[in-house]
């Protein structure tokens, strides 16, 4: 029998001679499924220029001469949680200072909000001092700033560390990509959540933890925090700089590019891992990205010696045997193939197919997860819309199932998220 295995793995990006003001890209997965082509999806900033002229990629060090490049936010949604600090004022603050924090928080939220695509993003909004207060999910945007300027200072705590972890309890009932962006002017006071706790929580569901400080906060350790999530931190040196760095936040989370080449090196070879560099030369702005991949490969190959000698009698009716047997195998092949070559090529997960057992109250599904390394997650909805069933499982997994006996008759859709992207909807009516 023959298996199939792939490996993944990302470097982190360095930029060469880099100037101040250059945009910032990462590599979020790479597709080689469909090897020798190759697809990498990277997050960035919308200030890169797409033109293949002033882009160069590099496998095991040989240029790739077909290269495809193009800015796309792949028609997926983004569900944010703000967290907006509402505490009173520290000892350590002036007057000033303090009305500044909160007049240019506020502001930098409006514009952040104010940058999204609605309808079709939505926001929860979570204020914080001594207690937590938070919205539902809404996609309203001017509902969403009436309740940001409606919002007071409150007594004197600041529950960080919970606030966080009501944001991405939140979150968690809803497919798609979803992120926190959170305010902070200070240190916790008097959460109950434990740190390890929150940032656990954000990694498994795919949360990213998006940490914007003002004033005396200790930087190191709110940097270290956002990056276990796979977020980030910015501080703001003035509160005046807080608008520029929500709206700088905003236009890197949005937009999402796709790179495809087809491999130089089409050879491949058992355990197989190849690098690749991307370099930018964009006039003033010179950065390169380094990641490598293992390509899909054969293991346990069959040799001529594996190959049963046939003795000469009886190898007809061996030969009308194997020959059925090749036709099963093919059959069942052709099925596999089927489902397979659905996702082939995607950027995004795929529900392939759908079944309810007709023996009990069950529902299976064949799915393909493009970042296997990183959970997924199967939400079905109601036809209006709301989460029914919702849980999260490995992305090695290629069928789930899932027990429907607590879902009345009807018609329902069910999604599949993984790596902050979602498939396409897949359609149930469940008729008993």
């Amino acid at each position: 029998m023959w298996g199939i295995w792939m490996g993944i793995t990302f470097s982190v990006f360095a930029q060469d001679n880099a100037h101040p003001d250059s945009a910032k890209l990462s590599v979020k997965s790479i597709i080689p499924d469909s090897f020798p082509e190759v697809v990498l999806i990277l997050n960035g900033d919308r200030q890169i220029q797409t033109d293949t002229a002033f882009i160069q990629v590099y496998e095991n060090d040989k240029k790739v001469n077909d290269i495809q490049f193009e800015s796309n936010r792949l028609n997926h949604k983004i569900k944010v949680a703000i967290l907006f600090d509402c505490s009173e004022k520290m000892e350590s603050e002036s007057e000033e200072d303090y009305s500044a924090s909160m007049s240019y928080g506020k502001e930098g939220i409006k514009a952040f909000m104010g940058s999204l695509k609605f309808p079709g993003d939505s926001i929860i909004m979570v204020n914080y001092a001594a207690t937590i207060s938070n919205t539902d999910l809404n996609d309203n945007l001017t509902v969403m700033e009436m309740i940001l300027g409606s919002l007071e200072p409150e007594k004197e705590g600041r529950v960080f560390y919970d606030a966080l972890q009501l944001g991405i309890e939140a979150l968690n009932p809803y497919s798609g990509r979803k992120i926190i962006v959170a305010m902070a002017r200070g240190e916790d006071q008097g959460s109950e959540t434990p740190l390890e706790t929150i940032t656990q929580s954000a990694d498994i569901l795919d949360i990213p933890l998006y940490i914007i400080g003002v004033g005396e906060i200790d930087k190191n350790h709110f940097e270290k925090v956002a990056r276990k999530t796979g977020g980030d931190f910015f501080y703001a040196e003035s509160p005046e700089e807080l608008e520029d760095i929500y709206l700088n936040l905003s236009s890197y989370l949005q937009e999402v590019y796709e790179l495809t080449y087809t491999s130089p090196n089409a050879n491949i070879k058992s355990g197989d891992r190849r690098s690749v560099k991307i370099v930018f030369d964009q006039g003033e702005e010179k950065f390169s990205l380094n990641t490598s991949f293992r390509i899909p490969i054969i293991e346990n190959p069959r040799t001529v010696d594996d190959i049963p000698v046939v003795p000469e009698t009886g190898k007809s009716y061996l030969g009308m045997i194997l020959a059925l047997i090749f036709l099963i195998l093919a059959g069942v092949g052709l099925v596999w193939w089927k489902r397979r070559s659905d996702a082939i090529g995607l950027i995004v997960p795929a529900i392939t197919e759908v079944a309810l057992n007709p023996k009990k109250p069950e529902l299976k599904a064949w799915v393909n997860i493009p970042q296997r390394d990183r959970p997924a997650r199967f939400t079905i909805f109601s036809a209006s819309g709301v989460p029914k069933k919702d849980f999260v499982f490995s992305g090695s997994k290629r069928r789930v199932k899932v027990d429907i006996s607590s879902l009345e008759d009807g018609v329902y859709f069910c999604v599949l998220s993984n790596g902050g992207l979602d498939s396409e909807r897949k359609e149930i009516v469940i008729d008993r």
